[in-house]
């Protein structure tokens, strides 16, 4: 009956009631060519956008109501713009939605599975929505629910899933017709998803690292990392601290505890960063017990200077020589950022 009622909406021949369809909103972004995007509905929620980004992974991060939400739903032509243009995939959203929509995938903040379904009828579902036939879809939601790792509950209903494997069979969905560009809403963080993820071509890995900080923690850990199987795909990306995680170790442990982790994270991983204010040895929480920092620029922007007499900006700088010496490459400077 499910397969009958999806081609009579795709031919065009059912009632309104049955068109099926899901609306994925997106916050974590990669996109090409974005341009002065104006929101549809008043009082403004987005106003005066103009990006440009490459090929790559981009995350957008902001305080509620920032229109992250809304700037989403606009590059994946869910929300028509007042005014502006914006490209995702070389196509304009306003005149070829169709071909972004075709381009693209979408996971959002919650799985848009059906729970009756299996998640292989899911996934078939996903690839009729797509055109895909009938036939082109059974084969591609194989290939994902193998990939995935969900090949043994392929058959049961997606009600009896846990909320792991939920989001995993909803990651799948988006990547039903290998889309050019995938919009991923809040971070995947858990282990499984992260190493699904790398073995997708996600080469920047995210890491636990920020989180380890005794020292039989970081020797299980780094076991893991360059002994286990995620040896073969996985590349780490060490951050001492993030927008939203400042560790009680670099709350207590002051200015050596920001220089050890600053070595551990430089010379133990390929890739390594700091989020602003690290050079000033910022540490101080939103309130006691949290991991948030106080005047977190997640919520406004903040000037500083980093030429302070207290600034570790030279650590920093003799960080990344030790590492140009050892032939890593780091690319140009950025400000804050030690790649």
């Amino acid at each position: 009956m499910m397969r009958k009622t999806l081609d009579a909406v795709l031919a065009g021949d059912a009632r309104k009631g049955d068109v099926l369809g899901a609306a994925r909103i997106a916050g974590i972004m990669a996109a090409k060519r974005t341009h002065e995007l104006i929101p549809l509905c008043h009082p403004l929620a987005l106003s005066q956008v103009t990006v440009d980004i490459e090929p790559g992974i981009i995350g957008f991060v902001g305080a509620n109501g920032a229109g992250k939400t809304t700037m989403g739903r606009m590059l994946t032509t869910l929300l028509r713009p007042d005014a502006g243009r914006a490209a995702v995939a070389g196509h304009d959203v306003l005149t070829e939605p169709q071909a972004v929509r075709a381009s693209i995938g979408l996971s959002g903040q919650f799985a848009a599975i059906d729970e009756n379904l299996t998640g292989r009828e899911n996934l078939w579902l996903f690839g009729r929505l797509y055109q895909l036939s009938s036939q082109q879809a059974a084969k591609r939601a194989g290939e994902l629910l193998e990939q995935f790792a969900l090949t043994d509950a392929a058959d049961r209903p997606a009600k009896t899933y846990s909320g792991g494997m939920r989001r995993r069979l909803d990651l799948a969905g988006s990547l039903i017709v290998h889309p050019e560009v995938l919009f991923l809403a809040e971070a995947f963080t858990r282990p499984k998803m992260m190493q699904t993820l790398a073995k997708l071509g996600f080469s920047q890995s995210y890491t636990y690292f920020t989180w380890r900080n005794y020292k039989n923690e970081l020797i299980e850990y780094l076991t893991e990392l360059a002994h286990g199987e995620m040896v073969d795909y996985y590349r780490p990306n060490f951050w001492p601290n993030t927008p939203d995680i400042l560790h009680e170790y670099l709350q207590v442990g002051g200015r050596p505890a920001f220089q050890v982790r600053m070595v551990l994270a430089a010379l133990l991983a390929p890739s390594w960063g700091i989020y602003s204010g690290y050079e000033l040895v910022e540490n101080t929480p939103l309130h006691e017990g949290s991991e948030e920092y106080h005047r977190s620029e997640k919520y406004n922007y903040r000037p500083r200077d980093f030429d302070a007499p207290h600034s570790i900006a030279p650590y920093l700088t003799r960080l990344n020589d030790i590492r140009r010496s050892v032939g890593v490459s780091i690319g140009p400077p950025k400000t804050s950022i030690a790649p």
